[in-house]
């Protein structure tokens, strides 16, 4: 079927507007519109019920007579976590959610390609040239602002005995102290000429764009010494905008490598799920008075403290990366055991997988078991803002584990966690968004509430999953524990839900070509007999090594 079947080319190319205003891509992620998207919403609107389907097409229509201008603010309206209660009533916020969630599953079932950063694979596989236990050690700062506090940074680090690498990213003043990479070098690494930059400041030009040329050299440069061999550990430093740039330097290099982030504003330079050691300095860092002198000294030591530490011995043997969430931990633990009974070693990352995408790109991990794909219902129905909020990353990727299916990795999945909403900074029920308000929770910690998902949302994430597991590549299985999808929503809790639940199965089912892929569990995930699944599905598609 084509989308043509149900929409006609006006609604459709409403659809496609409202797709680009909700995933308007960021330049490393396609578009709504650019990644072709429109036309897999068939696979939500050919599968809606005819009442709905009639329902959206109405919506579609009507809203097809606003000009782009008006329906932009229509959409900006209502996008607003607290909108206008005289202009939008509860209905047309429910109304947005739905549309939202078209556009988010059209979204995930196209499955853009996500760009791989640069570098980032070929540095990870680089060992470090350095001799007789000298290391090269970067420094990212503006020079501008911080160039005495860089030359201390630098006296501090030669004086333990090794050397110094200064990457400048400043742009408007006159640069202080000395450049191993001038910000010249930087701006030209990033397409551009200092000159230019400075001339388009002077004129008025908006100041991140600037800022965006810098960190984007300044990562070509730091990746390219990387990926050479030719760097041991790197530190940036900086108040906000000058932190906030530093770590999106640092972000994507290997894992393991000493990253150090020095700021007095630890809470705006965010780092994602990057091993990145931020350290909070008590005052600005500017000029040198005894405790900006004592926060320069202890982010060198550090840094040079990790640099100096031997490697770890590590073993040969496969590495399987898992997913986990507090209310899955106890089965996560279980089969982790198992697996090194088997001669693999697991890694287990907590609820996200960006930072696991990333190690299957390297050739780290050799299988996944993803047990806890709760991380979808944020892809599906949380907005940019909402994620990055949550996670801290500076763009938000729809996709998931797409490299997995590009390296032809072998995954079994399981539900884990897609019961439950996770709302931080909520006290009662009555601080809900509105649109989760009215279900079962249970609070999580003093400020965390756990809100119970509903039908139509599991059955979306079911659609979600068939489309994954029929783009797999490599052998894969689902395992569905039919007593309950983590701790939270166990028999006997206030969100225990078995219809929600069977939402989820039964959209997989329907959606999904065949059930060869699907095993269903009579247990709740963190039962003994779940962990001996999904134990016994590894075994049978994965070489027993131990």
């Amino acid at each position: 079927m084509q989308l043509s079947d149900y929409l006609n080319p006006r609604q459709i190319e409403t659809l496609t507007q409202i797709g680009e205003f909700i995933i308007p891509g960021d330049g490393d992620l396609p578009g709504f519109r650019e990644a072709g998207c429109v036309n897999a919403a068939v696979h939500v609107i050919g599968n809606l019920p005819e009442g709905d389907r009639r329902q959206l097409k109405g919506l579609l229509t009507l809203l097809s007579y606003l000009s782009e201008t008006r329906l932009q603010k229509l959409l900006h309206r209502a996008a607003q976590d607290t909108p206008n209660p005289a202009m939008f009533d509860s209905k047309l916020q429910e109304v947005y959610g739905s549309l939202k969630s078209v556009v988010n599953i059209a979204y995930l079932a196209a499955s853009p390609k996500v760009p791989e950063p640069m570098a980032e694979a070929s540095a990870a596989a680089v060992e470090s040239t350095s001799v007789d236990g000298r290391k090269r050690l970067g420094v990212i700062a503006t020079l501008d602002t911080r160039g005495d506090e860089v030359s201390l940074v630098r006296e501090l680090i030669e004086s333990r005995g090794h050397e110094v690498v200064v990457v400048d990213m400043g742009v408007m003043g006159t640069p202080e102290g000395k450049a191993d990479y001038s910000r010249a070098d930087v701006a030209s690494a990033g397409g551009r000429t200092i000159e230019d930059l400075i001339k388009d400041a002077k004129a008025g030009a908006d100041r991140g764009k600037a800022t965006n040329v810098m960190i984007s050299g300044a990562r070509k440069i730091v990746f390219g010494l990387v990926s050479e061999g030719k760097l041991d550990g790197i530190m940036g430093m900086g108040g906000g905008t000058a932190a906030m740039s530093a770590s999106r330097v640092l972000k994507g290099l290997p894992v393991g490598m000493p990253k150090v982030l020095l700021t007095s504003m630890s809470n705006i330079a965010s780092t994602g799920e990057e091993d990145i050691t931020v350290m909070q300095s008590p005052v600005d860092l500017v000029g040198l008075n005894r405790l900006v002198r004592q926060s320069l000294s202890n982010a060198a030591g550090a840094l040079v403290g990790m640099a100096e530490q031997p490697h770890l011995v590590t073993d040969d043997r496969p590495v399987v990366g898992l997913t986990a969430l507090g209310v899955t931990t106890p089965a996560v633990m279980k089969v982790l055991a198992g697996l090194e009974k088997m001669g693999y070693e697991g890694i287990v990352f907590h609820a996200l997988t960006d930072k696991l995408d990333e190690m299957v790109r390297t050739g780290l991990i050799s299988a996944i078991i993803d047990m806890t794909t709760f991380e979808m219902l944020g892809k599906i129905f949380y907005s940019d803002e909402q994620i990055q909020n949550a996670t801290g990353v500076d763009f938000v990727n729809r996709s998931r584990l797409k490299s997995a299916e590009l390296l032809q990795i072998p995954q079994v999945i399981a539900p884990g966690g897609i019961d439950i909403h996770i709302v931080p900074g909520v006290r009662g029920p009555e601080m809900l968004p509105k649109d989760l308000q009215g279900r079962s929770y249970a609070m999580h910690g003093p400020d965390v509430m756990l809100v119970r998902t509903g039908k139509m949302e599991n059955e979306l994430v079911g659609l979600a999953m068939a489309r994954r597991m029929e783009r797999a590549t490599a052998p894969s299985a689902l395992l569905v524990p039919l007593r309950g999808y983590s701790d939270a929503s166990r028999a006997g809790s206030p969100m225990h839900d078995p219809e929600a639940d069977k939402a989820f199965l039964d959209s997989f089912k329907s959606y999904a070509n065949g059930s060869e892929m699907l095993t269903e569990v009579d247990c709740a995930i963190n039962d003994d007999a779940f962990a001996e699944a999904i134990l016994k599905t590894v075994k049978d598609m994965l070489p027993i090594t131990g």
